[in-house]
């Protein structure tokens, strides 16, 4: 009986540490960070995911753009160019504090979310390639090597796979690669061009833009693709453009950039009401938005 009782209790306890630890690797809220022009500079913003609390992170003469959030290193990774036209990758926190980097001279660099890999693209002939770089020791490997358009490389959150475009079957489309078993999977076959894409927090979804070319022409919508069933469903369905979309680290929205009466903003889509959210005011270029997850 005693026995059975320790049991009993170690089992508890070892629930409750799984459970805390869960619960303590689950980011509590999510803030965007996004480009802005509001004058002859681009620089990078953070808000709250409603829109308040705008807070501008960077201040140089120039241009700051391609924000994303780094979990390996708890910052944000961007490109800079100053009014000379000196390019540089920057890394900050998530209030603007420089932190520093290194692998600098990578063209293109998205770094995995464990921190032990690089993706970027690269020239080969006419083609254009990705390549995987293994930041320990900086040996390179080219993922995609066949004649043909491959970029916009996304990884996942586990650092196995990656998203990428590719023009190889004769229209643009979406294609998964899995590193352990070295497979280029086509994810997508339809009307005209995949053009954006982003994971969901769990992995198990992809979102991804379609425009169509040929009349009646459409500007980019939202889709959302199952990847163990591969079932594709529609999330939006407007006349204006949702780009360059970002899905949230708790799950529950997709960030995206759009363009309505001229005017370039962030909005929120929420994904199980189709709630959208204006995020920015109207006043200047806005574009490019990615998440910070808040774990307290």
């Amino acid at each position: 009986m005693k026995t059975s009782l320790k049991l009993t209790i170690l089992m508890s306890l070892v629930l409750t540490a799984c459970s805390e630890a869960t619960q303590t690797d689950a980011p509590l809220n999510q803030q965007l960070i996004y480009i802005a022009s509001r004058g002859n500079d681009f620089d990078i913003y953070k808000c709250n995911q409603d829109g308040s609390s705008e807070v501008q992170l960077t201040k140089q003469k120039g241009f700051d753009w391609g924000p994303r959030w780094w979990q390996a290193k708890e910052g944000i990774v961007h490109y800079q160019q100053d009014t000379a036209g000196n390019f540089s990758l920057r890394l900050m926190t998530g209030d603007g504090d420089e932190i520093p980097m290194d692998f600098q001279e990578l063209p293109d660099f998205i770094a995995s979310p464990d921190g032990n890999y690089a993706l970027y693209t690269e020239k080969t002939g006419d083609n254009d390639h990705i390549f995987m770089q293994t930041l320990a020791d900086r040996t390179a490997t080219d993922l995609t090597p066949v004649d043909a358009y491959h970029g916009r490389p996304h990884w996942s959150p586990d650092s196995r796979s990656i998203l990428l475009l590719s023009d190889r079957s004769g229209s643009t489309e979406l294609y998964l690669y899995q590193l352990e078993a070295k497979s280029l999977e086509k994810l997508t076959d339809g009307e005209g061009r995949v053009k954006y894409m982003s994971w969901a927090p769990d992995g198990k979804r992809v979102a991804f833009t379609r425009e169509i070319l040929e009349e009646p022409k459409r500007d980019h919508d939202i889709y959302i693709l199952n990847l163990d069933t591969k079932e594709v469903s529609q999330l939006t369905n407007t006349p204006f453009g949702e780009q360059e979309i970002s899905w949230s680290p708790i799950g529950d929205k997709i960030a995206y950039h759009g363009t309505i009466d001229g005017k370039d903003d962030i909005y929120t889509i929420e994904i199980e009401t189709k709630t959208v959210t204006k995020i920015t005011n109207g006043q200047g270029y806005h574009g490019e938005p990615a998440w910070i997850p808040v774990y307290q």
